[in-house]
């Protein structure tokens, strides 16, 4: 029998467009988070076989990672079954709305639209995050429709009372009882366990035997330094591009002060598919909403070109 999980994760019908399935997963370290994930995979994949999706599980330590590697090989399918497990998410996901946070909530808003470009455009993608601390997500990627809780620190107030607010008293026993086993007595196999709250509140406990790894898996996990080198070539391939059109970049000449502006339709005018707040960060110029012509928009403002002309050489050097 389907139990509550995967009911939620396998497909039901065929469809017509990208749906999403959006799960965080939260436990102590050595609680069996990397192999339930990879164990709950495997079993998605046996179902979206069965029903005519083709299935691929990316591993890796942030979203950016997957989806720079779906980009650089170009060879998604026109229906598929995408499993995206983002493992210690928290490294690169802080609770802070530093750049890089903000860069991952704008990459969920895009998936669908960079897959719909590499030619997917329908099926199901699953996103599982998993965290060894609740609060160390932010709100965007804790907030999921499915809560996955492997175990909660037992010398931790403030967690306790976080997790008792999402299992319940009864839950909380549960969760307390597997580190118990885990750690005390040894007992591997209670890292099959997990309690699940569901979207409507319901809450189940889930066992996953069988350790095993999906067949279609990419690991990204740590990057091959080959594919370091590729990432970074093709980085430097788009901010060539920039380069290359810097007398092409619109200027406002009624700025307090006057200003150059990168924003989202020139770069699509030159083919770079760099996103903003990158260019920001490889250059070190502000990204910020700027009011032109009756119009507002997000951009890459440049106050010094000649300083920006510097950051963009030493970014492409060797």
């Amino acid at each position: 029998m389907v139990n509550i999980l995967l009911d939620y994760l396998i497909p039901k019908q065929k469809i017509n467009y990208i749906r999403f399935k959006h799960i965080s997963m939260f436990g102590p370290p050595d609680t069996g988070k990397t192999t339930f994930g990879f164990t709950l995979a495997s079993k998605v994949e046996q179902y979206a076989l069965n029903f005519g999706y083709p299935f691929r599980c990316y591993h890796a330590l942030d979203l950016e990672t997957i989806l720079n590697y779906i980009e650089e090989k170009e060879d998604l399918l026109k229906e598929m079954y995408l499993f995206f497990f983002v493992d210690d998410a928290e490294v690169r996901s802080s609770s802070v709305r530093t750049r890089q946070t903000l860069r991952n909530i704008g990459l969920h808003d895009t998936i669908r639209h960079r897959l719909n470009a590499l030619g997917m455009q329908c099926g199901y993608v699953a996103l599982l995050y998993a965290t060894q601390r609740y609060q160390n997500l932010t709100p965007t990627l804790r907030n999921a429709d499915v809560i996955i809780l492997k175990g909660v620190s037992m010398l931790n107030k403030n967690e306790i009372d976080t997790i008792l607010s999402i299992a319940g008293r009864q839950g909380l026993w549960y969760l307390r009882q597997w580190i118990r086993y885990i750690r005390v007595k040894g007992l591997d196999i209670y890292k099959g366990y997990a309690l699940v709250k569901m979207i409507d509140g319901r809450r189940r406990v889930v066992k996953l035997n069988k350790p095993k790894k999906p067949k279609n898996l990419v690991e990204l996990w740590h990057p091959p330094l080959q594919l370091k080198k590729q990432f970074k070539d093709k980085i430097k391939a788009e901010l060539l591009k920039i380069y290359s059109n810097l007398e092409k970049i619109p200027y406002n000449p009624v700025g307090r002060p006057p200003y150059h502006y990168i924003n989202i339709e020139w770069l699509k005018s030159i083919k770079c598919t760099l996103g903003l707040s990158h260019i920001g960060r490889l250059t070190k110029q502000q990204v910020k909403t700027v009011f032109f012509q009756g119009m507002a928009f997000r951009a890459v403002v440049i106050y010094n070109m000649t300083e920006f002309k510097d950051m963009l050489r030493k970014a492409l050097s060797p």
